[in-house]
């Protein structure tokens, strides 16, 4: 019965000071290697407008990832996203549009998603080119370095 006890007092006592350890750090994994992340959001709402718009993205040196996701919702008209690099680089586009007309109600919706691993540093752009649209834009950014 005393093996038994031992065993079990040791056991809890090793789990006790796993535990602690741990808890000294809340668990979070401390590196030596210093990160830095970008966690943009933007919204924008359109209503029967047809005026381009340019959203910018400075994107710094030693960045090691960039994700980009633009999610569109689109009532009326047609609205066009193209997204381009600091050296003035298509990386793509998409186009949204409604087709049927103000009888019928409709919801069109897209979403380009785009990451990079070490992109260029320098001014990243999005052009929104709409064409009488009525809807919502969501851009979401994020780096790390």
């Amino acid at each position: 019965m005393k093996n038994h006890s031992l065993v079990l007092f040791t056991f809890l006592l090793m789990c006790l000071i796993t535990f602690y350890g741990q808890s000294q750090n809340n668990g979070v994994s401390i590196s030596n290697k210093s990160q830095t992340s970008l966690d943009l959001q933007r919204s924008i709402i359109l209503e029967n407008d047809s005026e381009s718009k340019e959203i910018i993205i400075n994107i710094s040196e030693n960045t090691i990832r960039f994700d980009l996701i633009i999610s569109t919702s689109v009532s009326g008209g047609q609205l066009l996203i193209e997204f381009y690099s600091p050296d003035n680089k298509k990386q793509g586009n998409f186009t949204v549009g409604t087709q049927l007309n103000s009888i019928k109600r409709e919801m069109a919706k897209g979403t380009i998603r785009k990451s990079l691993n070490e992109p260029q540093a320098g001014q990243w752009k999005i052009q929104i080119i709409p064409t009488e649209a009525s809807g919502e834009i969501e851009i979401q950014a994020r780096t790390e370095n």
